[in-house]
């Protein structure tokens, strides 16, 4: 049994994922603490802010840089850069018995194996969104949670989505063959991350 459990938040970009992570991590769920990491985020302030991350070194934030300008996921080779990112944080961040919020993270079959290693995952969060309405959500960025991302001009949210549904969605049937419960939510234009807490805070975490 892992020391964290954790819930992942499934969702292609402009669903809403960082939104609710941030608000799950201020509210909390039913009265359990959570720490939401933001693997996305966490890799941008690796670039622009290295001096704030001295245990990544020069060989790791080469493979953060090439990471982000060819908008992909991390080779399997290179995942131990982000699976240092991620010990650090529980190790730094995460307080005993606190819940960890994934986002970004797993986003294949070999990145959920290493991210399980770490942590139970219990709970999955799908945000259902379509491409059409992902794009307006990105294009209106009502809340700035895009302000200063170089990552939302159409043909880079585009890659993202072809990478989410070859390599992330079938992860589903993964979580579908252990403990973890799946909870779907579908996300239009105007749906909110609170509409979304509302109903996951009256879920048993037990």
């Amino acid at each position: 049994m892992h020391p964290y459990n954790a819930l992942s938040i499934f969702g292609q970009s402009g669903s809403g994922k960082t939104l609710l992570g941030n608000l799950i991590q201020c509210q909390g769920l039913g009265g359990r603490s959570f720490f939401h990491l933001d693997l996305g985020a966490q890799l941008r302030t690796a670039r622009q802010k290295p001096e704030v991350m001295t245990f990544l070194d020069d060989s790791d934030q080469q493979v953060i840089a090439r990471v982000l300008n060819e908008n992909r996921l991390f080779a399997d080779d290179e995942f131990p850069v982000a699976e240092k990112i991620f010990r650090h944080y529980l190790d730094s961040v995460v307080g005993d018995g606190s819940w960890v919020v994934l986002n970004g993270l797993p986003r294949n079959f070999y990145q959920a194996a290493a991210v399980e290693s770490l942590v139970t995952v219990k709970l999955v969060v799908l945000l259902e969104c379509s491409s059409a309405d992902a794009g307006i959500r990105i294009a209106s960025n009502i809340r700035h949670e895009r302000d200063g991302r170089t990552d939302s001009q159409p043909d880079a949210v585009a890659a993202r989505l072809e990478i989410f549904q070859r390599q992330t969605m079938p992860l589903l049937q993964r979580y579908r063959q252990t403990d973890a419960r799946i909870i779907e939510f579908a996300v239009l234009p105007e749906t909110t991350p609170e509409e979304i807490w509302k109903v996951l805070n009256n879920i048993r975490l037990d």
